[in-house]
């Protein structure tokens, strides 16, 4: 039978429960307990750094408003220089270099893809914020930043901005793929069969680079939003 309860009072169960288990489980092993003092100064600690998280979201945010992708981006890494674990696996926060991240932000603010034809500047203009916000904060959700105020509860802002985000990242990765001299590249689809037709029907099909359908399709109908991708082709 499932019992719920704090943890203090879930270890007096188990204890109580089976307590020669419990002695030979825990036989042998030194545990160490945070003084109330202590306690104190970790949540004092965790607190100034969601307080610092937040100051930098706030600020990054209004950097990108003014159209300063760099200084967006030196916000971040500022942040993420500061604490114990920054984000991210082998990055280096204290030499930072922002040049590509800058390259995806100033196409998030200067793309306009098809699908949003009947956006109005409000929108527009949220789904970009929130889309620059997702590349500087390495997140896949954007909800925290747009606005519940958004009309129409019939588009899933969510995903348009995440494939406003998409067009700017993959411009650059096809610009990537061309410096570095693929010639001829493949779209490979998700293989959901849920997938559009339009995503269907480019599945494994090759191009030469600069032929290539500019992703994510312009007429794709996915629930989720186009999952294609770019590969150089073998």
């Amino acid at each position: 039978m499932a019992r719920s309860g704090t943890k203090p009072v879930l270890a007096r169960r188990l204890a109580e429960a089976d307590p020669e288990g419990m002695t030979h489980l825990f036989r042998g092993m030194t545990y160490l307990a945070c003084t109330p003092g202590g306690l104190e100064l970790v949540d004092q600690f965790l607190e100034a750094g969601v307080k610092a998280e937040q100051e930098a979201r706030d600020r990054s945010m209004a950097a990108l408003r003014g159209g300063q992708y760099g200084e967006a981006c030196r916000v971040v890494a500022s942040f993420e220089a500061t604490r114990v674990f920054g984000r991210g696996l082998g990055i280096d926060w204290h030499n930072y270099e922002s040049a590509r991240d800058e390259a995806i932000l100033r196409l998030v603010f200067s793309e306009r893809l098809a699908r949003h034809t009947n956006f109005d500047e409000n929108a527009i203009k949220m789904i970009q914020v929130a889309a620059a916000m997702m590349q500087i904060w390495g997140t896949n959700d954007p909800q925290t930043y747009l606005d519940r105020g958004l009309k129409d509860d019939e588009i899933d802002w969510a995903v348009e901005t995440r494939m406003l985000l998409f067009r700017a990242i993959e411009t650059v990765r096809r610009q990537e793929l061309e410096a570095s001299g693929i010639q001829r590249v493949e779209v490979l689809g998700s293989g959901n069969q849920t997938d559009c037709q339009v995503c269907k029907s480019d599945n494994k099909k090759e191009y030469p680079i600069g032929q290539a359908p500019l992703l994510p399709h312009e007429g794709c109908s996915c629930q989720a939003g186009c999952r294609c991708i770019l590969l150089a082709a073998e």
